[in-house]
């Protein structure tokens, strides 16, 4: 695959994290796998988007009753 769209498929992902923060407000969001390993030259057509998204502890009944 080209470092073209290898670079667009970035760019779509870091839209797509700027919308998911500033609604959902993750800890985190993190890319790994063939997409950035190498700098993306694994990455082709049949590959996928690997993330890990983590997300702030949410309390139980009794600590937000407390």
């Amino acid at each position: 695959m080209s470092a073209e769209h290898v670079a667009a498929t970035r760019s779509y992902l870091t839209d797509w994290a700027k919308a998911f923060r500033a609604n959902l407000n993750p800890q985190g969001i993190y890319v790994f796998g063939s997409l950035v390993y190498r700098d993306g030259a694994q990455y082709n057509d049949k590959s996928d988007v690997d993330l890990a998204i983590v997300m702030p502890e949410i309390p139980d009944a009794t600590d937000r009753a407390d």
